[in-house]
Parts: structure tokens; C-alpha cells; sequence
């Protein structure tokens, strides 16, 4: 039973293509709407999976942060790498419990409503800026099916 599980998690993992075949189509009505695939079934796992490596991957990311900006002197930067590195493990840990929910939900669900983010969906190892860290983000000058927005 065990190995027939360690398979299927890593078939999963390995398509992490499949995981985001859900697609954005312009409906009767003209509304861009996210439409529900059989790829969508994958989305909570993988979620779920991706979900245990965001402590650790804010932590490293928090450090980054703070210890390629050129402004602070030697001795601030001592005590702000570690510092923002906890910080940012302790955010991980947070969006770690919340991304698991939501994976776990759209698991049980089969995906039909869509909670996991595509970023959530995306298996990655690559070092995630913590949260309180990111700059505000921009809207979008395009809806998700590409049309302008107005």
C-alpha cells in the first residue's frame, strides 16, 4: 500500500502540467469564467504538496531579501537577515496551514470550486519573497482571457 501511494504522489508531482489544465473561456454571457477540467482534480494535492515547502522556502527568501539590498551597512545586516528569515518562516507556516485547507477542500470537492491559486498549484523549490516583503502589486491590464480591461 505504501509504494502504490509514494507512486501515485509522484505521478502527480511529475505532471504538474496537468494540475493547471483548469482554463479561463468567455462564456454565453460574455463573462471571462474559470471552466472546470479533469486536470482539475490534481490541484488540491499538488497544492497540499507544494504547501509543505513554504516555510522554508520564505525563510530562505526572507533572508535573500534583506541580504541583496545594498543599502543596509554590514552590522544591520546581521541582525536583519536572521530576523526577516524567521519572519518570513513564521508566514510560511501560516500560508502553509491556509494553502492546505484550500487544497484540501478542492480535493474534496474534485476542484469544482476553484480555491487553490495557480501559484499554489505550480510545484516549486525556488526561494518565495515572504508576504510583507512583496511590493503592492499592480492590477492586471487584461482580464484572465486576455480581453483589456476597462
Amino acid at each position: 500500500m505504501g509504494i502504490r501511494t509514494c507512486a501515485l504522489v509522484a505521478v502527480l508531482c511529475l505532471s504538474a502540467d496537468v494540475a493547471v489544465a483548469a482554463r479561463w473561456v468567455v462564456n454565453e454571457g460574455g463573462n471571462c469564467v474559470h471552466e472546470w477540467t479533469p486536470g482539475s482534480l490534481a490541484r488540491g494535492p499538488l497544492a497540499m504538496t507544494n504547501a509543505l515547502t513554504f516555510p522554508v522556502r520564505q525563510l530562505v527568501g526572507g533572508g535573500q531579501t534583506v541580504f541583496r539590498e545594498p543599502s543596509p551597512p554590514t552590522s544591520q545586516r546581521i541582525l536583519l537577515v536572521p530576523m526577516l528569515s524567521l519572519l518570513g518562516f513564521g508566514t510560511g507556516t501560516i500560508e502553509c496551514l491556509f494553502v492546505m485547507s484550500q487544497g484540501m477542500a478542492d480535493f474534496l470537492t474534485g476542484g469544482a470550486f476553484d480555491l487553490v491559486s495557480d501559484e499554489s498549484a505550480d510545484l516549486s523549490l525556488a526561494p518565495m519573497t515572504p508576504t510583507f516583503l512583496e511590493p503592492m502589486k499592480q492590477a492586471p491590464a487584461t482580464d484572465p482571457c486576455g480581453r483589456p480591461r476597462s
